[in-house]
């Protein structure tokens, strides 16, 4: 087999096109267009983003160079206004809530004559002898003054009530920060001004 000359494949001069890049002052030649799909104008590697080639489509806002200190410098001295973080209960701490409601619900005891519509359940602590408490699932009407939910308990539980005498020790009602609730207002105001919390739905009848 005759040995083959690879040279004679190509005649005549090797003719490759280039492309100038169109950055001023840029003398960088691709053998690819690169293309601003912009401004239309082929640019280098380098220059081929606009931000690279003060590309005439940019908005001028765009170009501007702010420094990290030019950032900070407007809010110092002054308060963030930064949103509270709110702590929200977790899926399992919800169903474990309403799973004690539930509960509560079951083994309540109240005046049957309250509707179904206006009852609220807790667990009250109620005062025993030698200092000894038990903790009764009970419901009252949201509509009740607390003086009335105490004359409630005591009647149920049957307390010893000598609150319309005076000089005698009276039967308050604390909430679960062991805050003693103004007996004159009503159970859902109570609420309603944060001073019983249906999260936790305890209370704790005391003599005082």
């Amino acid at each position: 087999m005759k040995d083959f000359c690879f040279c004679q494949c190509f005649k005549g001069p090797l003719h490759t096109q280039s492309y100038d890049c169109s950055s001023e002052d840029c003398t960088v030649k691709e053998l690819v267009a690169v293309v601003c799909p912009e401004c239309q104008k082929n640019f280098c590697m380098r220059h081929r983003h606009q931000q690279d080639h003060a590309c005439e489509k940019l908005a001028p806002r765009s170009l501007e160079t702010v420094t990290p200190q030019e950032k900070v410098e407007p809010i110092i001295g002054r308060q963030l206004e930064i949103p509270k973080k709110v702590h929200k209960q977790g899926k399992a701490s919800k169903t474990a809530a309403k799973v004690a409601l539930m509960k509560m619900k079951m083994n309540a005891t109240g005046d049957k004559g309250v509707p179904q519509t206006e009852r609220e359940y807790f667990n009250v602590e109620v005062p025993r002898h030698a200092s000894q408490t038990d903790v009764i699932p009970l419901f009252f009407s949201k509509k009740w003054s607390i003086g009335r939910i105490i004359d409630n308990i005591a009647e149920l539980q049957g307390l010893s009530n000598k609150n319309n005498i005076s000089g005698e020790k009276k039967l308050l009602l604390l909430n679960s920060d062991d805050l003693v609730i103004d007996p004159s207002i009503r159970l859902e105001d109570a609420v309603d001004e944060g001073l019983i919390d249906l999260d936790n739905r305890r209370l704790r009848l005391t003599y005082l």
